[in-house]
Order: C-alpha cells, then sequence, then structure tokens
C-alpha cells in the first residue's frame, strides 16, 4: 500500500442462507513498520462501514481478529476490506485477510 492512499481487498460470499452473525470475525495481516498511520474498515455488500481499526497504536505490523456485530447483514454479497495509510515515508502491504460470518 503506498504512503497517504487506500487499498481495497474484495471477498464474494455465495451460497449462504440469511445474515451474518453477532460475532462475525475479520482476521488481517499486514506488513508495516508503523501500523498507527493505518485506518481498516468493513464494507458489507449494501456499503454499510464497520470500523476495525483507527489510527493512533504503535508497534510495526498487525496481525489481529476483529470481532465485528453482522448481523444485519446478509450473508451473501461481495465484503470490502478498506486500508488506508495516513502518513508518508512508510508503505506496507496487505498479506492476507480473511472473513467468518458465522
Amino acid at each position: 500500500m503506498r504512503d497517504n492512499a487506500i487499498v481495497t481487498s474484495d471477498i464474494t460470499v455465495s451460497g449462504c442462507t440469511g445474515n451474518a452473525s453477532t460475532t462475525s470475525q475479520t482476521t488481517v495481516d499486514i506488513t508495516h513498520p508503523n501500523r498507527g498511520e493505518l485506518s481498516i474498515y468493513l464494507y458489507a455488500p449494501d456499503g454499510t462501514y464497520y470500523v476495525l481499526k483507527r489510527t493512533g497504536d504503535s508497534g510495526a505490523d498487525l496481525k489481529h481478529t476483529y470481532t465485528v456485530d453482522l448481523d444485519t447483514e446478509p450473508a451473501n454479497g461481495t465484503w470490502r476490506l478498506s486500508v488506508k495509510d495516513y502518513a508518508t515515508g512508510n508503505t506496507g502491504t496487505i498479506n492476507s485477510w480473511t472473513l467468518n460470518l458465522g
């Protein structure tokens, strides 16, 4: 991910019935020398967004699982992870992310 830029990645879910759960989980693995520069949002298929992480913490890299109440969201559709780097001088990579709507 470039300095002061937004990077997105999509996962399409199909074949599920009903909505996601109150204990849905998003796991992210991001390499970045200063994770405090990053904010992370999860966008549901209808465009509703959920803040997973705000800027301001410290340390390098980010490997974390966020539990999110998504029970008002249909499970099927395209889910989008959006990561914004709010500073210059450091770049990073989204290595992977997973979504468990169970």
